[in-house]
């Protein structure tokens, strides 16, 4: 049998193959690197800032905890957390996706960085006539075997670039994803506190209605023994009735929260068993970290995720350019053709060699045309970046206003509600020595339960505004995979044109 110095050209054929997959050339077109983040010290303009002492500290340049809804403190609501990033379709289609990029990245890496190299093996069986030498038919076989290889030089790093696109493809999607994960996590919070806001709000009405028909009963045994009036009765039942009006809208706002929430955790509204919430069932921190500026950028996935297809568009230039460049292939094939297969190493070899340059001269300016689109998309890519940042800005600087002004807001709540509820305990100390009758007493209880109501909706916006601070700050989403870790490196981004 012979051995491979039989055939010293597929020897060097081999070598020229390893010299070439070994050397590197310089890719043409922009090196990518992040855009600089934001000079801004703050998210609020410090004028716009208020003095006033509230209940919630906020502790600038903290970290995140990844599971930042943990503080809370409600297992209920963590729970219910964990099954929606497990059951949610969303997160199952971003996880599907990612893993659809990786396939394809790894199937064009194999294609653009290797040579390709196919074998094939073929046999016939075939009739001659021999009528035209006079002699009769003859049949014979004919087998055949051969080695093919063919490589693309990346000259001029198109290869290089388009795989650098690929990559920020898979990139994008797994920010994507962590977005995604983040935005379910701030539904479900917002579910929840909206429930929690609704079950508090239904039973304050219910006592208020019961309060109102004990009213309206006094009212008209009192208008029968000539003590009031017809129309005092009236105008107490046309409370009562705008009383009880509020709550079919309550409760179909509370009955929709429920069916969104049973969505978001991946479960069907009728069949779902979640638990109920009120608001005494969280706990509202009084310290919230805030993640710098100058950090921000490189930690909201959405940002990021911008970024990447920034970098995408900036490695698409690089391939358009080297589209203009030459392009060499290089291709080989070796085989052996045979009529038996008793020994088929002695057949005689069939071999070649080839290379190809391919120089575009003439393509009516569509080349060029196409580095021009990619310039142009690059430059598109970088003003969405910018307004995503913005926009990312937007969304901090005016939760944290919220935040500011809502706890102002729940802290003059919270002083009617004492101030109701003190009325109310000196009218009942005045009804127990006969200086009040009882209908007072109904009534200072009902502008209680109304201060109640009111403070509230007041607390519930503090909790929403909380978990809305978290989101719009990205979330941390970073600190639980060490492969994610953002890039916090501050870095300028040029594109040559």
């Amino acid at each position: 049998m012979p051995t491979l110095t039989h055939y010293p050209r597929i020897t060097c054929l081999l070598t020229l193959f390893s010299l070439i997959v070994l050397s590197a050339c310089a890719p043409v077109g922009p090196n990518f690197t992040s855009p600089d983040a934001p000079s801004s010290e703050s998210f609020l303009d410090p004028s716009s800032s208020s003095n006033d002492k509230t209940d919630i500290a906020l502790k600038e340049g903290e970290t995140i905890a990844e599971a930042w809804w943990e503080m809370f403190q409600s297992e209920p609501l963590n729970a219910l957390i964990r099954q929606g990033l497990n059951n949610n379709p969303t997160i199952t289609a971003a996880n599907a996706r990612i893993v659809q990029l990786q396939e394809s990245y790894h199937a064009q890496v194999g294609s653009v960085t290797y040579p390709s190299v196919d074998a094939s093996l073929n046999a016939n069986r075939q009739k001659i006539s021999g009528a035209a030498f006079g002699t009769g038919s003859r049949m014979y076989s004919v087998y055949n075997g051969s080695i093919s290889a063919s490589y693309q030089i990346d000259l001029f790093g198109g290869s290089s670039r388009y795989l650098e696109a690929l990559q920020a493809d898979i990139d994008q999607a797994q920010y994507q994803r962590q977005a995604a994960r983040m935005t379910l996590v701030s539904n479900i919070i917002a579910a929840v506190i909206a429930e929690a806001t609704l079950n508090e709000q239904i039973d304050t009405l219910d006592k208020m209605v019961r309060d109102s028909q004990a009213q309206l009963h006094l009212i008209e045994q009192q208008a029968n023994f000539g003590a009031k009036t017809q129309v005092a009765v009236l105008t107490q039942r046309q409370q009562l009735a705008q009383m009880e009006a509020q709550r079919p809208p309550l409760q179909k706002q509370l009955q929709q929260t429920r069916h969104l929430l049973a969505i978001l955790v991946g479960e069907l509204p009728e069949k779902s068993s979640l638990p109920q919430f009120k608001l005494d069932s969280l706990h509202l921190p009084t310290t919230l970290p805030v993640t710098l500026p100058s950090a921000f950028v490189h930690q909201r996935a959405d940002i990021l995720a911008a970024e990447a297809r920034l970098q995408k568009a900036s490695a698409m230039v690089g391939v358009a350019t080297a589209n203009i460049y030459p392009q060499i292939r290089l291709t080989s094939s070796f085989g052996i053709e045979a009529s038996s297969l008793a020994n088929p190493f002695n057949a005689p070899s069939i071999w070649g060699l080839g290379a190809g340059l391919l120089q575009p001269i003439f393509h009516g300016d569509s080349l060029n045309a196409e580095r021009r689109a990619a310039i142009a998309t690059f430059d598109e890519a970088r003003a969405q970046y910018q307004q995503v940042v913005l926009q990312s800005f937007l969304e901090v600087a005016d939760t944290l206003q919220a935040l500011q002004s809502d706890e102002q807001s729940w802290q003059l709540q919270t002083r009617a509600e004492l101030a109701a509820f003190d009325a109310l305990t000196l009218i009942e100390h005045q009804v127990k020595v006969g200086a009040a009758n009882y209908l007072e007493l109904l009534v200072a209880r009902q502008q209680w339960q109304q201060a109640r109501l009111t403070r509230i909706q007041a607390d519930s916006a503090r909790y929403a505004d909380a978990a809305l601070l978290m989101f719009t700050l990205g979330g941390g989403w970073w600190n639980g995979d060490p492969d994610q870790q953002p890039n916090a490196t501050d870095q300028n981004s040029e594109t040559e044109q």
